[in-house]
């Protein structure tokens, strides 16, 4: 728990766990594979001054239903327009991270009404050959143990300076996640990741679109940054120096946070 309204919602006879805080138009929050709400709390304590905020575990993630092999990209997007519904929301502001970020596009291919902007952080809208082998290096880790799997993760999205300087807390963190994950519902969400490509859609995105990612980024890397760029119109591409795909870095959260603020001012 992370502070602000924790709540349970019934979603497609799955529950969804969620958090809501502050006021305001909506800025709704989607974290990444193996990931879970609280990533966002740095960026929530900024924005919830201004902002409704919404966060939520994505299916098979946290303390949301876990998910299996006959859940697929269609079932995560139904899902979250559902919640959208559910939640009142007729439009929002989306910042996504990871897989969060390819969800947001597929939800503005398929529902742009919806949506009012989007940020994507370490964004991606195909597999190329880098990430489909990292992915399945991720998914033989997982069939031995969730720690095989947090030890490789960890070393593939932080750098090595990340690394040196949060030992202690990541093996901490490691044995707390290990606890709670569904490594089934992570296999099954690797394996729809593996088929996702909405690279030829990406020109029925009209709303405005931040990217930001990092030079460093070893697992979704510039490449696949630079077609989202290439084929979002409305986009504007922020490289953070010297980062890798975890921009979720304390020295760059001001950093970060000024860089949305401004999009969702002047541009969303």
């Amino acid at each position: 728990m992370i502070g602000g309204i924790i709540i349970y919602s019934k979603i497609n006879n799955r529950e969804l766990h969620y958090q809501k805080r502050g006021g305001g138009f909506p800025l709704v929050f989607l974290h990444g594979l193996s990931d879970d709400l609280s990533i966002w709390l740095p960026l929530i304590n900024k924005f919830e001054k201004d902002y409704f905020t919404l966060a939520l575990d994505l299916p098979g993630h946290g303390s949301s239903s876990e998910i299996n092999n006959d859940f697929n990209l269609d079932s995560f997007n139904d899902n979250l327009i559902e919640f959208l519904k559910d939640q009142g929301i007729e439009k929002a502001h989306f910042i996504g991270f990871s897989w969060g970020s390819a969800l947001l596009l597929k939800l503005a291919c398929d529902a742009p009404h919806l949506v009012k902007s989007l940020t994507l952080i370490s964004g991606f809208s195909q597999v190329d050959p880098n990430l489909e082998f990292k992915l399945n290096i991720f998914k033989e880790k997982l069939k031995k143990n969730y720690g095989s799997f947090f030890d490789e993760a960890v070393q593939v999205v932080n750098t090595p300076e990340f690394l040196s300087e949060n030992k202690i807390v990541l093996e901490e963190f490691k044995v707390l996640k290990a606890k709670t994950a569904s490594i089934n519902s992570l296999i099954s969400t690797i394996d729809i990741i593996l088929d996702f490509d909405i690279s030829e859609e990406l020109s029925k995105i009209k709303c405005p679109v931040l990217i930001l990612s990092g030079s460093e980024d070893k697992l979704t890397g510039m490449g696949l940054a630079k077609i989202m760029q290439e084929s979002l119109s409305n986009s504007q591409w922020i490289i953070i120096k010297g980062e890798g795909h975890n921009l979720f870095v304390p020295s760059r959260m001001d950093e970060i946070e000024g860089y949305i603020k401004e999009f969702l001012e002047t541009r969303g």
